[in-house]
């Protein structure tokens, strides 16, 4: 490896929906939401290639594993053993908070001191800049080598 793997950021369907609302004003999130499903998969049918038809940059076909029903049960037992793990255990007061705190600021704070376009706009800014420092963080430290392993920084 010549560097660090690339951080893949996610641009979110709330996030589109944010900015679009920002922009244009009114409209009702709940048509929109379904509008840009419906639009996703008509895309998706229409552009996605099949599986069977990808290619290496190296020219060789990619081969896709088969799995069973009992693969997928045995996944299925390894996620459930993960929720007894004690790390993930430990992680759950925070994945709470983090929960409530969205739910806090953006019912509470941004529907008190905001009219629905400027809620809009500070919540689309909000996501924006979380996934900007999510690429600037993993891309400048969490994917350094000179910091050291993965597996010491995550102890």
């Amino acid at each position: 490896m010549t560097g660090p793997e690339p951080f893949v950021c996610v641009l979110r369907a709330d996030v589109l929906c944010d900015v679009f609302l920002a922009l244009v004003g009114k409209f009702s999130l709940f048509a929109l939401a379904p509008t840009l499903m419906v639009a996703g998969s008509i895309f998706a049918f229409f552009f996605v290639i099949k599986p069977s038809r990808v290619v290496k940059s190296d020219g060789t076909v990619v081969q896709f594993e088969r799995t069973s029903a009992a693969d997928g049960l045995g996944e299925l037992k390894q996620v459930a053993k993960l929720f007894g793990n004690k790390y993930m255990l430990l992680l759950t007061p925070l994945i709470i908070q983090s929960n409530w705190f969205y739910a806090y600021e953006f019912g509470g704070i941004n529907g008190l001191l905001f009219d629905a376009s400027t809620r809009g706009l500070n919540s689309a800014i909000y996501w924006a800049i979380s996934g900007i420092s999510s690429c600037v963080c993993g891309t400048y430290y969490l994917d350094k080598e000179s910091v050291g392993a993965c597996h010491q920084r995550a102890i």
